[in-house]
Formats: structure tokens, sequence, C-alpha cells
């Protein structure tokens, strides 16, 4: 996606607040979603040079796989052709590796895969492919784990560590709270268990996140059979809830909470995937106004609207003290596309006979409806 203007003046103002951005720094970006990371690497050749040579190049492989499998829908998996390995080499814009070890004929590492995204995007397209590239909004996870009528939330509790330990990298970014057991900072195990708008609410204020994943992990007292329950609040979640009874035995408990660690995150990844799938088709336009109070309204808003991919070009109209008004060119039905601009801290409101779209904060303080 572009920014564009229709006259050479707005123009100058855009370098003018690029420069002013520059000048106080831009917040933190989302981790690149076409970054593939932790790629183990293993290959034996005639020579130590040779066997390098080959875990690279099958080490990008597996890389490319697994972007593609974070992208793309399971549904349309299949039908994702790769291309050979002289094309799919020029979309490597760099790599990295991490724990060499070697011997006159074999080599081993980890791999780090930074992909060109534009080149990856256009191949999708070409093959008439859905996918989704846009990284969620921060979600906090709530992990409780619930022992007979017990329920455990910081202190001695493995359910939060294993999600401490690591979540499967992917387009749903997942935080954890601060020390649960410090009491200016806790949320009670009760008030999680909850899962209700109350909980939501106290997130809101306690955190600065729109969004709460309840995690409930529930076993009997012995640990034979236990279950998983997560409740996504706000509005990225919408509620969504996800229950699953998991295998009896055969588990040490610490692998049991690891896998459903994944369980639940791919839950949360296929959700965000599927309603944030770009697909191509008839481009539609629409005007908007930006109102702004500060330069970091209009910051907020520019790099949150380029971070759509559904998006293809944002042209600024006019620009003024307090408001700037944009046209935007996107793909999708209008519900997606509010659902992704949401995703970046923003709102779409309605308002009279027109759209605004604002800071997400400054939406709900002046009470906009969608």
């Amino acid at each position: 996606m572009r920014f564009a203007t229709r006259e050479a003046r707005w123009l100058r103002v855009g370098l003018a607040w690029t420069i002013l951005a520059l000048a106080c720094g831009l917040p933190a970006q989302a981790a690149d979603p076409y970054r593939v990371t932790g790629v183990p690497i293993d290959a034996t050749a005639e020579s130590a040079t040779a066997a390098r040579e080959r875990a690279l190049a099958e080490g990008q492989r597996r890389a490319l796989e697994r972007l593609i499998d974070r992208l793309v829908d399971p549904a349309d998996r299949e039908h994702v052709v790769l291309p050979d390995a002289a094309i799919a080499s020029t979309w490597v814009a760099s790599f990295e590796v991490a724990d060499e070890r070697r011997s006159a004929v074999r080599y081993l590492a980890r791999l780090t895969v930074t992909f060109a995204d534009q080149a990856i995007r256009d191949y999708l397209r070409q093959q008439g492919i859905a996918f989704a590239d846009t990284p969620s909004p921060p979600i906090l996870v709530l992990p409780v784990l619930q022992r007979s009528e017990q329920l455990y939330f910081g202190g001695a509790n493995p359910w939060l560590a294993a999600w401490q330990a690591g979540t499967p990298e992917g387009l749903v970014q997942f935080v954890l709270p601060g020390d649960p057991a410090d009491p200016a900072d806790a949320i009670t195990p009760t008030q999680a268990a909850a899962a209700n708008d109350v909980l939501l609410e106290a997130v809101v204020e306690r955190y600065s996140i729109g969004d709460a994943l309840v995690a409930q992990f529930t076993e009997d007292t012995g640990g034979a059979s236990a279950s998983v329950r997560a409740t996504w609040l706000g509005p990225t979640g919408r509620g969504r809830v996800l229950v699953e009874a998991l295998p009896e035995g055969g588990e040490s408990p610490a692998a049991r909470y690891n896998a459903a660690v994944r369980q639940v995150a791919k839950w949360a990844e296929d959700a965000w995937r599927r309603n944030n799938l770009v697909r191509s088709g008839e481009a539609h336009d629409f005007e908007s106004v930006v109102p702004l109070n500060s330069l970091s309204d209009w910051i907020a808003t520019r790099d949150g609207l380029a971070r759509i991919t559904a998006i293809h070009q944002v042209t600024l109209l006019s620009f003024a003290r307090q408001e700037a008004r944009i046209l935007i060119r996107y793909s999708g039905d209008p519900d997606q596309l509010a659902g992704a601009i949401s995703a970046q801290g923003l709102a779409l409101t309605r308002v009279d006979d027109g759209w605004e779209i604002t800071r997400a904060a400054a939406a709900r303080d002046h009470g906009g409806r969608r």
C-alpha cells in the first residue's frame, strides 16, 4: 500500500510531517510477518563448504513452507504450488545463522530468514490464493489453572510458566501481564476466570490493551484428565470460545501444558488469519476524515493504515490544522476493512453522513459508533 497526493502542496505537507515524525521517533512496530526464525538445518556433503550450502538451501525452503503455512488458510494450503529453488531463492531478502557447528563433511545451525514481502504477495495473488499478513494487535493472555475448586493465576502456576516459555511464531502477538503475584499489578484468579466485560474493562484500564484471551486449564486432582477453555474478549476476538478436552495419560504434566499452549495459540492464529484474508478482486474507494489533535494522531493513523495489506493506496485530499481528508482504495468487504483498521489501534466510525478514522481511545471518548 502506498500514500499518494493530488497536489504538490500536499506532498510538501506530508514530507514536513515525515521529518517531524523522524525527529520525534515512532512507536515500536509489530514483528515482521515475513520473518521466520529458528529453523534447524543439518546437512552432510563432500566438504564443509558444500554441506553449508546444502543446509542453507534446504533451510530456506523449509522457512518458505513455514511462511506459507502462516499466511494461507489451511483449506487453501494444498493449492499453493511453490516455485523451484532458483526462483524461491530470489525471495530471500536476508538470512542469519546461529548456533553453528561443523565438521569436515557436516554443517548444523539454526536459520532465520526474512523474505521479500511484495514478491510473496504477488506470487500468491497470481495463483488466486487468499492470504493474511497483517499482525494482530497485542493480545493479553491470562492463564488460569483450576485444580478441583482452587484457581491459580500467579505464583506456583505451571500453566502460566508454559506460556512464559514462549508461543509459536505467527501473526498473533501474545503478551503476558507483569508478575500476577504483585498486588499493584494483579488481576485476581476469580476476575480472570470470569472472562467477562468487567475483566476486559480492567485489562484496558490496567494494561492499555484492548483484547484479552483468558486461557483456563482445568485438571482433576490427580491430573489424569484435563481440558482447556479459551475465551477471547475484545474487538479482535469478539467473544470467541474454544473448549477442548485433552488426551489422558501418556505425557508429563509439563508436556501437556506446552501442548495446550500450542493448541490455544493455533486456534487464535487460525481465527485471526481467517478474518484477515486478502483476496484479489475489485477495488473499492471511500473517503474519510482524520481528526487531528496532535502530530501523534496523524502518525498513528498513517502508519496503521500502511500496515493493512487490503489497502492499496491512501490519497491525501486535503489537510488543515484540525483534520485531514483521505481517500482509501481497498480490496475485500467493508466489515473486514473495519476489523483490520481496529486491529491497528484505530477506529472507523460513522459520523453524520460520512466516516472518521480516529485513534481507538479517541473514538471511545467521542462515543462514535461503527
